[in-house]
């Protein structure tokens, strides 16, 4: 990997460029870029300068937007693509990985000091590196489009990601859950048993995030979550984002939390596929296996503020809580399937109104009697 970003930046900067980071202004913003790490950075300034330079490169050429000044001193665009990691499927892993973060500010450094392609604005270039993000999420469904991602600063690819899974209502004046709940979400099948009925969100009404959980009228609505084998990683990384940058919030924590309890069993991941909320290509215990993992992962209070879900929860849970909800499921669920049992017990329900119609205009005529 190593011989590969080299390759990457003498693609931007030539062969010239073997010590560009000790006297250029990468150095300049290593101190800078040191602060946004949430661990220490125990590394050398040159060291450190070194890294930046050499990632923030790879980062460029992945993402095909940068093709260098000195284009007679590079390696051949066919000698590059001979590298495996420039062109395997798992680049998007790479690039997304939270230790591979580089400041957003250090590669438009790298393009400044490169030759950026003609007419190309700094706000250009984000819309690219954000168009570039939105492919990679393109199974995922989004609220926010990129002319509002780029009036945003983020400080990475990941915190650019995350920036498009967020909800799109905002969670503040939102409060404390009562402490009389569980503060636990239930299995898809206890809620069906409930009366719960699910249904995949409409992505062709009003744009929605995948993290828009929504319910109404005993209807719990979920955006459609397309799993391949790219999500745990995706995901993976964005829990330790939030968990590193406490101010972009707790959705993703949160929103792993309520599927891991959703689907901890293979029936709950048959239900919910089978309404087309889920899909994945291969078992569907595997599903369970998935989010379980991710929940090992996530820290997340659901007792605490500004919990996105705590409107939902709150309703679903007191849905959850009135039996009369259940009697009434208890009721569809085994008896009102049959076709001839719904024509009986309408014909029985005509029959016995019929009957107390008679048994009224029998009385009512009782009574005229008597009062003549």
């Amino acid at each position: 990997m190593e011989s590969v970003k080299l390759d990457c930046r003498r693609r931007i900067f030539g062969y010239d460029s073997d010590n560009y980071h000790v006297s250029g202004e990468i150095m300049e913003l290593e101190n800078r870029a040191r602060g946004l790490y949430s661990e220490n950075v125990t590394m050398e300034r040159e060291d450190f300068a070194k890294m930046l330079l050499l990632d923030g490169c790879f980062i460029a050429v992945a993402l095909g937007k940068m093709e260098g000044r000195a284009v007679e001193n590079i390696p051949s665009e066919a000698d590059l693509s001979q590298h495996e990691a420039l062109n395997r499927h798992d680049i998007v892993h790479d690039l997304l990985l939270v230790e591979n973060q580089i400041p957003f500010f250090v590669l438009e450094e790298i393009r400044n000091l490169a030759a950026p392609i003609p007419g190309e604005t700094t706000e250009q270039f984000k819309k690219n590196i954000a168009k570039y993000v939105e492919r990679v999420l393109r199974h995922y469904p989004k609220a926010i489009e990129i002319p509002a991602i780029c009036s945003n600063d983020f400080h990475h690819l990941l915190h650019l990601c995350h920036m498009f899974f967020r909800p799109s209502q905002n969670p503040a004046g939102h409060h404390r859950i009562q402490t009389m709940m569980t503060n636990q979400w239930h299995r898809a099948m206890q809620y069906r048993e409930a009366g719960v009925e699910f249904r995949v969100k409409d992505s062709s009404s009003t744009p929605h995030s995948l993290l828009d959980v929504t319910f109404s009228n005993g209807t719990m609505e979920i955006p459609h979550l397309s799993i391949d084998a790219k999500t745990e990683s995706i995901f993976s990384n964005l829990i330790m984002f939030e968990v590193g940058y406490p101010s972009a919030g707790n959705y993703i924590n949160a929103y792993v939390t309520f599927m891991s309890q959703l689907l901890c069993d293979a029936d709950d991941v048959k239900l919910l596929a089978r309404e087309k909320i889920v899909h994945i290509l291969g078992p569907q215990e595997e599903v369970v296996n998935i989010f379980n993992r991710l929940n090992g992962l996530a820290v997340f209070d659901p007792c605490g503020e500004n919990y996105y879900l705590t409107s939902t929860f709150q309703s679903v849970e007191a849905h959850y809580r009135c039996r009369c909800n259940w009697w009434m499921a208890w009721l569809k669920h085994n008896h009102l399937k049959n076709p001839c049992v719904i024509i009986a017990a309408l014909l029985g329900f005509i029959s016995l109104l019929c009957i107390m119609i008679q048994n009224f205009l029998s009385i009512l005529k009782h009574f005229n009697v008597v009062h003549h």
